[in-house]
């Protein structure tokens, strides 16, 4: 009976319709299959069953659109799909455009032509609970239920907790079965399929039967495909240590809690993931390196480390991605190296891609760009391509980010470096009003530079990327970064063969270095004409929001120096007597310079603000001799920076 009144308040149960040509047959639904829907759906007018899956609302920035709706069936020859719903159909958007299926509209009704397998967003009111559509290829035979080696789940509500694979095993999910719980797998020659859902809705965060949702531990030969994974505790599916891990059509809805990863590739080897879909509250691709932190937490070896240093990890390596719909709430849709131990990430493929949605809600500097390379601890991220990778924007600020840093997440506080990068034919696309996207690349030292960096018929909103594109910045070490435009033959556009970028270094005078923040206390101030809200508000918002990141601190900002150390900003009597004068500087320049406690950053309103950045990709990254932790200082070494606009 309590099983029973669970299944009468649960609205995450399976729908599933099999479509042979224009002949569907339903399976029967699961009791207690939900009913309490805005949506209605029939698949060549057979009915299809609901299931819900939810978002993380922290309350404290905009809704992320509340609880959302999804079924799924298989698909051979053509489907019509019929949505009847109670929402208004005006502003209906059928995503991602270049499926190229659009819904014939009548009053209530929608009524969508399925011609091939595929993942679908049907948004009636944007993200406030849309529908999502789920076509399979055809499934091949399912497994004997009576195999000793099968883990079949049919059916039906299960209570399944920690469900453990090893060597020879398949873990078999029928359309239909609700499977609540965790999969632990470790072994070789291992597969999980079927056109069933995971469901991790039952379980608080870190209250959980297994570490995550789905965990591939020290794997070889793996197979993954068909099932729904919803509503998980913490990152998704992680293949950890593995080698030979193939997964395809798999679908992760992984909006309900915080730090809701969808694919999390830990010092893996020989990945591919294609045909997928993701919505997820946090990153949705993140390859890891987690070296020794992976170990231990089912009390023996882990992941393991590399054969020269045990606890530097694995590297990630011939990653493949194509073929996939994603959607980030809260985060980035790509992060690659936030943890960076590793050996190397290298040979890492994301092929015809559509992101539908990512998000554009923190700090006015710190917003999360949609791709982000930010290799740590003497790490090198190479040989990385984007290839045919359509993302559909609002407005977002943050579209590429390549800079080497010491993430918060850091054991060494070093920073990596990016070699061999090509993005090729990525368009950003969205209002022609809106300011386009940043392109940040850069190096904050000459041992940890960003080089060979190639773009390839990059556009935002239709325009070809260029290097002097408005919110497009080469920062600091930057070499063999180049340009192609659309059009063909036309010739590619590189910084001049004599600099590493717009940002260059000359020879500075010794002074001992600046400490403007120890063990997270401010012990200088930012002080600038005006204060915080005159003309140079936006760089210092900028530098204010950097510093709270890398630290966790804060410098209060005032209008006027006081002995100590101090980051001025514009002109200033200090500045002057170095020689620095902003009407003396091109538009849009900066120059900054370090004296005995004072770091001058010296431009116009746009200079400064550039100046910033420059300043934040080589500070951040100096670590004082004797250190031990990372992001509990911000110490200044003498410094002399130039840029152009």
């Amino acid at each position: 009976m309590e099983i029973m009144n669970y299944r009468s308040l649960m609205l995450s149960l399976v729908g599933f319709v099999a479509i042979l040509a224009t002949r569907a047959t339903a399976a029967v639904a699961p009791t207690g299959a939900a009913t309490e829907s805005p949506y209605q759906v029939s698949v060549n007018g057979r009915p299809v069953v609901l299931y819900q899956a939810h978002t993380w609302e922290p309350g404290y920035v905009a809704s992320y659109g509340g609880p959302y709706w999804f079924c799924s069936f298989d698909l051979t020859g053509t489907a019509k799909v019929k949505v009847s719903t109670s929402r208004p159909l005006d502003k209906l958007l059928v995503l991602p455009e270049s499926h190229g299926v659009t819904a014939k509209v009548s009053g209530t009704n929608a009524v969508i032509q399925f011609t091939r397998p595929g993942q679908i967003v049907f948004e009636p009111d944007g993200k406030n609970g849309p529908l999502l559509l789920f076509a399979n290829p055809l499934e091949a035979a399912p497994p004997d239920k009576n195999d000793p080696n099968v883990k079949y789940f049919g059916p039906g509500l299960h209570d399944a907790g920690a469900i453990e694979l090893t060597n020879n095993q398949t873990l078999y999910l029928a359309a239909g079965a609700v499977v609540q719980g965790g999969i632990h797998a470790r072994g070789t020659n291992i597969t999980i399929r079927g056109r069933g859902v995971l469901d991790g809705n039952s379980y608080p965060r870190f209250k959980v039967p297994t570490r995550y949702p789905v965990l591939l531990d020290n794997c070889r030969d793996v197979t993954v495909e068909g099932i729904v994974i919803k509503d998980g505790w913490s990152w998704t599916f992680v293949p950890g240590g593995c080698d030979r891990v193939h997964i395809r059509n798999v679908k992760l809805l992984s909006a309900r809690v915080e730090n809701g990863d969808g694919f999390d590739i830990v010092n893996s080897r020989d990945v591919t993931i294609e045909n997928c879909f993701v919505r997820s509250d946090d990153d949705c691709v993140t390859p890891k390196g987690m070296g020794a932190r992976w170990q231990g937490f089912y009390g023996d070896s882990g992941a393991g480390g590399s054969t020269a240093n045990p606890a530097q990890g694995l590297p990630v390596e011939n990653l493949r991605v194509e073929n996939c719909v994603l959607w980030s709430d809260r985060a980035h849709v790509w992060r690659i190296g936030c943890e960076s131990q590793a050996e190397a990430f290298r040979n890492l493929v994301f092929r015809n891609i559509d992101v539908v949605h990512f998000p554009d809600i923190w700090t006015p500097d710190e917003v999360p760009f949609c791709i982000s390379l930010e290799p740590s601890e003497d790490m090198v991220q190479e040989n990385i391509l984007f290839e045919n990778i359509r993302v559909r924007t609002t407005g977002q600020r943050g579209f590429i980010d390549a800079r080497p840093k010491v993430t918060q997440w850091a054991r060494r506080p070093v920073p990596g470096r990016i070699q061999n990068v090509v993005f090729r034919n990525v368009s950003f696309n969205g209002p022609a009003s809106k300011a386009p996207g940043r392109i940040r690349i850069s190096g904050p030292g000459p041992d940890h530079a960003v080089a060979n960096v190639r773009f390839e018929n990059v556009t935002r909103n239709g325009k070809a990327l260029t290097a002097s594109a408005p919110g497009v910045e080469l920062l600091g070490f930057v070499q063999g970064v180049s340009f192609a435009a659309p059009t063909k033959g036309e010739a590619l556009q590189a910084p001049p063969a004599a600099s590493v970028s717009d940002a260059s270094t000359t020879q500075t005078r010794r002074h001992a270095p600046i400490v403007l923040i120890e063990a997270r206390q401010a012990r200088g101030v930012v002080a600038v004409p005006g204060g915080a809200g005159g003309t140079y508000q936006a760089a210092v918002a900028r530098l204010q929001n950097g510093l709270k990141r890398a630290t966790g601190t804060m410098l209060p900002v005032v209008e006027v120096a006081r002995p100590g150390p101090a980051v001025i900003l514009g002109d200033s009597p200090q500045a002057a007597a170095e020689g620095l004068k902003a009407d003396q500087i091109p538009a849009g320049g900066f120059e900054i310079r370090t004296t005995k406690e004072r770091v001058l950053i010296v431009g116009d309103a746009a200079g400064v603000l550039r100046g910033v950045d420059a300043f934040l990709a080589r500070a951040l990254n100096y670590v004082p001799d004797g250190s031990t932790e990372t992001g509990t200082d911000l110490v200044i070494a003498p410094l002399s920076l130039s840029g152009g606009k």
